[in-house]
C-alpha cells in the first residue's frame, strides 16, 4: 500500500475528520487495508455496557440526527458484511434484528437489513475502531487545515488544526464532518477557491418518538421504504433493537400548528389515527420525548470546478459529500459505500494529489449516475 511519507520519513497517517457513520466505516477499512489512521471526533465514547445505554446516555451533539428514526439498509449491511463482518456480529447480541426486506405486497430475494437505534449501530462501530490497532482517535475540534505553501494554486493541504493549537500532520485529509461540515470555512481560510455546493430546501422538519413493545404484544412487520405520504405529512414506523421502535412524524416548515407535533401526547395521538402507524402506537410504550430535527436539505458538495481541484490533499465523504432526502434511508448506505470506496483507492493520493481528488469527487458520481443503487 503506497502512503506519502511525512518529513520525517515515517509515514503520515490518513487524518479523519468526524466520527460518525461515515468516518468510522473508513477509518476501519483504510486500517484494515494497511493505513494509519487518525480519527478527530468531538464527542465522547459510548457509555455502555447495555445497548439502553448507549441509546439514551451517548450525548452527541454533532450529530442532530441520532435521535431520529433508523435503519441499517441492504447496501450498508452488505458492506459491513464484507468489510467488519464481527461488528454485525456484535450488533445482534447487543439486541439488533436482521430481517429480509418486505417492500409492498413481497419481499426482494435475498435483501435483509438490520434494525437498530442509530446510537446503538454506532456504537458498536465506534467500539470496533477504537480496538483497531492502526487507529488512533483523537477526542477534540478540528478549527482549520494546514497546507504545503501559502502560495500554491490549488492548495495542497498538509493536516489539520486543533482547537487546542496542535497540528495533526497527515498524508490525506478526509472530511466526514456531516451535513454541518465547516469546510467552505476551512478552504476560504487558506485561500481555496471555494467548493461547489448544489442544493435543494426539502422544507420539512422530523419529530420522532422512541416506544418499547408492551409484553405480550407482536411487533408490526417492518417495511422497506417505512414512510407513508398524506397529503400534509408523512407518517414512519419502523422496528428498532431490544423491542424498541420509533414513529416520526415530516411536517412542513411552514405548516402553521407545526409546533405542536412537538407535544409528546399530540404526537401519539396524531399517529395512532394513521392506519400505517396506529398498529405501532397501539402494542407500545413510550421511552422517550418527541426528538426533532430541522434543515433538512438535498446537497451534493465538490472540490472540482472548472479548473480542475480547489485543493489537493483532501476529500470529503458521507453527509459532507451527499446526501439526500433522510425518508429514504440512503444515508447510512452511502456513507459506507463512500468509505469502501476511498478504502480501495486512498493509497493512490500521494503519487498524484491533483488527480487523485478529481477522480475521486467525478468517479463516485459517475458510479451512481450509471445505476448503481445505495438501498
Amino acid at each position: 500500500m503506497r502512503v506519502a511519507a511525512g518529513a520525517n520519513g515515517v509515514s503520515a497517517p490518513v487524518v479523519i475528520c468526524g466520527g460518525g457513520f461515515s468516518g468510522l466505516s473508513a477509518a476501519l477499512f483504510l486500517a484494515r487495508r494497511g493505513h494509519a489512521v487518525t480519527l478527530v471526533e468531538r464527542d465522547g465514547p459510548p457509555p455502555g455496557p447495555t445497548a439502553d445505554d448507549d441509546a439514551e446516555h451517548w450525548v452527541r451533539p454533532s450529530a442532530p440526527q441520532a435521535t431520529q428514526s433508523h435503519l441499517i439498509l441492504g447496501r450498508a449491511r452488505r458492506i459491513l458484511l464484507d468489510e467488519a463482518p464481527e461488528v454485525i456480529e456484535a450488533l445482534l447480541a447487543r439486541g439488533a434484528r436482521d430481517a429480509p426486506v418486505i417492500a409492498g405486497v413481497g419481499g426482494l430475494d435475498g435483501e435483509r437489513f438490520l434494525m437498530a437505534r442509530r446510537l446503538v449501530a454506532e456504537g458498536e462501530l465506534r467500539r470496533a475502531v477504537e480496538r483497531e490497532p492502526d487507529v488512533t482517535v483523537v477526542l477534540g475540534a478540528v478549527t482549520g487545515l494546514t497546507t504545503s505553501s501559502p502560495d500554491s494554486d490549488p492548495p495542497h493541504v498538509t493536516g489539520v488544526r486543533l482547537a487546542t493549537g496542535e497540528v495533526l500532520t497527515a498524508s490525506l485529509v478526509v472530511d466526514a464532518g456531516g451535513r454541518r461540515s465547516a469546510l467552505p470555512d476551512w478552504l476560504a481560510a487558506v485561500g481555496a477557491r471555494p467548493c461547489h455546493d448544489q442544493v435543494q430546501e426539502c422544507g420539512f422538519f422530523y419529530a420522532t418518538r422512541y416506544y418499547r413493545l408492551r409484553r405480550g404484544c407482536a411487533m408490526p412487520v417492518t417495511r422497506v421504504p417505512a414512510s407513508t405520504p398524506l397529503d400534509y405529512a408523512t407518517v414512519l414506523a419502523m422496528g428498532a433493537d431490544n423491542d424498541t421502535f420509533s414513529v416520526t412524524v415530516t411536517l412542513s416548515t411552514r405548516d402553521p400548528l407545526r409546533s405542536r407535533i412537538r407535544e409528546p401526547e399530540l404526537h401519539t395521538a396524531f399517529t395512532a389515527q394513521v392506519p400505517s402507524s396506529a398498529p405501532w402506537v397501539a402494542v407500545g410504550d413510550p421511552i422517550t420525548a418527541v426528538s426533532t430535527m430541522s434543515r433538512i436539505e438535498n446537497r451534493r458538495r465538490t472540490l472540482v470546478d472548472a479548473d480542475g481541484p480547489v485543493v489537493t490533499g483532501l476529500v470529503a465523504i458521507g453527509d459532507a459529500a451527499l446526501h439526500t432526502n433522510p425518508t429514504l434511508g440512503r444515508g447510512i448506505s452511502l456513507s459506507c459505500w463512500h468509505a469502501q470506496h476511498l478504502a480501495d483507492v486512498a493509497g493512490d493520493a500521494a503519487d498524484d494529489p491533483t488527480g487523485f481528488v478529481q477522480g475521486f469527487t467525478i468517479g463516485p458520481t459517475r458510479i451512481l449516475r450509471s445505476g448503481s443503487t445505495a438501498r
